[in-house]
Parts: structure tokens; C-alpha cells; sequence
């Protein structure tokens, strides 16, 4: 029973960001270039799925243990957690400038 707690818990880290990880780009790119966006982000996603799997069974030939690699996707899940945090830093900073910009073209224009 705790192992299938553990693996559920483990299930919801997983696909939780999934819907985040949709919305970014329709967030921060415009609206005629959002699906191009999209696409290049699920081919990059899917070149992860490709190489994942590779450099850790290339990790575990060279190393003889499964460690390497457990840390390998460690350590890429971390990285892409700090750009992600640093991507949504900018977000609002790049949405307030342009509404700004927007208002001040309104308020010139009259």
C-alpha cells in the first residue's frame, strides 16, 4: 500500500506541469506565431524523450550502476526548473513594458 501511495504522489509530480508547461508559450509569444511555438516546444520535448533514455543507458554501460544516470535526470530536471523560474521572472516584467507601451501610445494618440 505505501508503494502505491509513493508511485500516486509521484504520478501527480510528474504530469502536474504539464499544463503549465502548455500555457507558457500562449502567454508570452504572440498569438500568429503561438502554434509554431508550440510545435518547436513538443519536438524539443521529444528529443528529451530520445535522449534521456540514451545518455542514461550509456551512463549505466560506463559506470556499471543505475546512480549516474538517476542523477543525469536529476540534475537535467533541476536545470530546467531554474530556467523555468527565471523565464517567469521575466514574464510579468515583458507584460507590464507592453502594457505600458500600449497605454502611452493611447494616451498620444488623443
Amino acid at each position: 500500500m505505501l508503494i502505491y501511495s509513493l508511485l500516486s504522489i509521484t504520478a501527480i509530480g510528474v504530469y502536474a506541469p504539464y499544463g503549465p508547461l502548455w500555457a507558457i508559450p500562449t502567454a508570452i509569444i504572440p498569438a500568429e506565431v503561438a502554434g509554431a511555438a508550440m510545435g518547436l516546444q513538443n519536438a524539443i520535448g521529444n528529443l528529451g524523450g530520445y535522449n534521456g533514455p540514451k545518455f542514461f543507458g550509456v551512463l549505466k554501460d560506463l559506470t556499471g550502476n543505475y546512480h549516474a544516470g538517476f542523477y543525469f535526470l536529476a540534475l537535467s530536471l533541476a536545470l530546467a526548473g531554474i530556467v523555468t523560474f527565471f523565464l517567469g521572472k521575466t514574464i510579468p516584467q515583458r507584460q507590464a513594458s507592453a502594457t505600458s507601451a500600449s497605454n502611452q501610445k493611447t494616451v498620444h494618440s488623443n
